[in-house]
């Protein structure tokens, strides 16, 4: 994956910091710590110093471009991809243990099922996925640590004193902070009528009572979740990692040692398909 990335001229972007990089461009550390840094912590509760990659396609969520939905919801999309595939699909079905066989092919263990099949991509991060492997080289993939994230969805009258804002100021729909506001990465006002608000906070840290009850008087609490690893904490690297773990066993998630979006586990899986139909069928 990484030669890819090199061609394409955007390896410096994986092997150093993003502020680093945007320093060397010529942009000052004011615009980074109150516009880059901001953009950031809104899209992977990290600040600027992470790896430029991810800092890189962080910038891309501002895109003012036109935005598409479906009319019947979004995920109808991946639905009807999938019933035009043709492929079988188990749900809510625990891979525990792969085994690479004698002739090459592979048996799974699903709970107490097992199967054989001649190739296997595994899309999801092995990490925390907790999957045996026995007769594939040592795992190639490079271990990494998440970000836990904590989100609570409120509604509640919004306090104007703790932004800055007066009794005639209109509520931005979201609101975005700056490494000095640790832990909280953003705010957003989902909804707003005359007298309450929908507000949903994020937090790298548990979010306490104490200081919702700054933001928000007469308040009411409808989620309180927490991601355990939503995002990898992402460091300057100097290679990607190898998608192909051995012959016919393809690690899709390699490819967010770099960055981790919809847009790069597309092409990931992309270059797994090429892969793995190389290595199986010629």
């Amino acid at each position: 994956m990484w030669e890819l990335f090199e061609k394409a001229g955007l390896d410096k972007w994986y092997k150093k910091p993003l502020d680093q990089i945007l320093i060397e461009m010529g942009i000052n550390r004011k615009i980074i710590d109150d516009l880059i840094t901001p953009i950031t912590r809104i899209i992977y509760s990290q600040n600027a110093e992470f790896g430029g990659f991810a800092g890189l396609t962080s910038l891309l969520g501002v895109y003012n471009g036109s935005m598409y939905s479906l009319e019947d919801g979004n995920e109808l999309l991946p639905r009807k991809l999938l019933e035009a595939s043709g492929s079988k699909v188990e749900l809510e079905s625990k891979v525990n243990y792969i085994e690479k066989k004698s002739n090459g092919r592979f048996q799974v263990l699903i709970g107490e099922n097992s199967s054989v099949f001649d190739g296997i991509i595994v899309a999801a991060p092995l990490e925390g996925a907790n999957i045996k492997f026995d007769g594939v080289p040592k795992q190639k993939y490079q271990e990494r640590k998440y970000q836990k994230i904590y989100i609570k969805l409120l509604k509640g009258v919004v306090n104007l004193k703790y932004f800055n804002l007066d009794t005639s100021s209109k509520l931005p729909s979201v609101i975005l902070t700056s490494k000095e506001a640790d832990p909280i990465t953003r705010f957003s006002i989902n909804k707003s009528t005359k007298n309450e608000s929908w507000m949903t906070i994020t937090s790298t840290e548990p979010i306490g009572n104490d200081f919702v009850d700054e933001v928000l008087k007469k308040r009411r609490t409808f989620l309180d979740h927490t991601w355990s690893a939503a995002y990898p904490f992402f460091k300057p690297i100097q290679k990607i990692p190898p998608i192909s773990i051995d012959n016919g066993l393809l690690y899709l998630n390699a490819i967010e040692s770099a960055t981790s979006s919809l847009e790069t586990s597309t092409f990931a899986a992309l270059q797994s398909i090429k892969i793995i139909k190389k290595q199986i069928i010629s």
